[in-house]
């Protein structure tokens, strides 16, 4: 999981937290399409080696904004040859 916060307090770009540290903070605003684009490729997923292994799906969720939500959505769209989902929460700002 990846969370962005855009704050005056000056923290690290990225810092990972929870118990097994799979949950990340970021500092600044997200790059949505390269963020789901690389999420889709694969990339980043760590493979064994000597074994098969079936693709999986990439699940995006969104709680934010319309604008926010109407971007993610285009984005997702792009990629549902790759198994992309999209699921939108409720979004309760502040």
């Amino acid at each position: 999981m990846s969370f962005y916060v855009s704050s005056n307090q000056m923290i690290e770009y990225s810092k990972p937290f929870s118990q097994h540290h799979r949950a990340t903070v970021f500092n600044g605003k997200p790059q949505y399409n390269e963020i789901i684009s690389e999420e889709a490729s694969g990339r980043n997923i760590k493979r064994l080696a000597n074994t098969h292994e079936a693709r999986g799906e990439v699940l995006v969720m969104v709680s934010a904004s319309h604008k926010v939500r109407d971007l993610s959505r285009k984005i997702v769209c792009k990629h549902l040859e790759q198994r992309v989902r999209l699921y939108e929460t409720e979004f309760q700002p502040s």
